[in-house]
């Protein structure tokens, strides 16, 4: 599978770099010049909307883990990270309903899981506060439009 694929190319990539302490590993042309969590996300893109659940239903529990690794990663990184929010919630959510037994029997993922479970909610509860002050908004200015509209006589702003 591909995605598996990617996560593990990723994964080694980021082996290769902790056993490179001395010197700085330069990019891999295998990760397309992208940081390994970076890379990770550029394959979740390509992943077409419709085809991500069974994406994630081919990966073995062990990439799994590595799954949720990387998100959690993406996360840390808040403002760079918020336009795929939905993308990385619909990852994990979908990995968790369809490995949800084999992901609770790994005693090592407890602590992972809660820690991704509190960036992804605390990052969920930035947008909802984001599009409930933009909803808040719009609902002033169309209730702004509409006062105009009714004080210049009726015609609902039509142009003349």
């Amino acid at each position: 599978c591909e995605g598996g694929a990617a996560l593990e190319l990723a994964a080694s990539a980021d082996e290769a770099r902790r056993g490179d302490d001395a010197t700085a590993a330069p990019p891999s042309q295998l990760l397309l010049n992208l940081e390994p969590r970076d890379f990770v996300l550029h394959r979740l893109k390509a992943i077409p909307r419709g085809d991500l659940e069974l994406a994630v239903l081919l990966l073995p529990i062990g990439r799994v883990a590595t799954l949720f690794q990387y998100v959690t990663q993406l996360l840390d990184d808040d403002h760079r990270r918020d336009l795929d929010l939905e993308l990385l919630a619909r990852a994990v959510t979908f990995a968790m309903a369809i490995h949800h037994r084999a992901v609770v029997a790994h005693a090592g993922l407890r602590e992972p899981l809660r820690t991704l479970r509190d960036r992804l909610r605390a990052a969920l509860h930035r947008h909802r506060a984001l599009f409930g002050a933009n909803l808040a908004a719009l609902r002033l200015a169309g209730l702004a439009h509409e006062s105009d509209a009714s004080s210049a006589g009726g015609d609902g702003g039509a142009p003349r």
